[in-house]
């Protein structure tokens, strides 16, 4: 993904989430939007080296699931349990939480130039490309369950 494909993404999700309401009630799963928000920029945290992450036994460290569930096949709504360092910071002041995720996200499309990306305690080996590829599909999954 080229900066200006991940300046859009960028884009896109802010935009979703400036929609996206405190008290919104989710279609499926047990988060509220505060911990959906806090969960995502957790994400980047770990993406960003920011958070370390406990490597993780699973399936999905093999390239080609990896690939599979990055780039290819639907997620399941409710059905998967994520890291738990992905839940690690608990909701503040939402207008601060949004703030805090927007400039996580802006870090994500600036560090380009990176040279090892930090491993995803999942998936494994990541890629800036990989790690692009899952914001947009864990924010989309997100953004959905909350209707934006």
């Amino acid at each position: 993904m080229t900066r200006d494909e991940a300046e859009q993404m960028r884009l896109e999700l802010e935009r979703r989430i400036s929609m996206l309401q405190p008290d919104a009630t989710p279609r499926w799963g047990r988060l509220t939007a505060p911990l959906m928000i806090c969960h995502l920029s957790d994400q980047l945290r770990i993406a960003l080296g920011q958070l370390p992450a406990r490597p993780r036994h699973s399936i999905l460290r093999y390239a080609i699931f990896r690939e599979l569930a990055l780039y290819m096949l639907p997620w399941p709504q409710g059905k998967v349990e994520g890291a738990s360092e992905m839940f690690s910071t608990p909701p503040a002041q939402w207008p601060e939480d949004i703030m805090t995720l927007r400039g996580l996200m802006g870090r994500l499309v600036e560090e380009e130039h990176r040279g090892r990306w930090p491993d995803h305690p999942i998936f494994g080996h990541m890629s800036r490309g990989d790690w692009l590829a899952l914001t947009r599909r864990h924010f989309d999954h997100h953004l959905r369950q909350f209707g934006v």
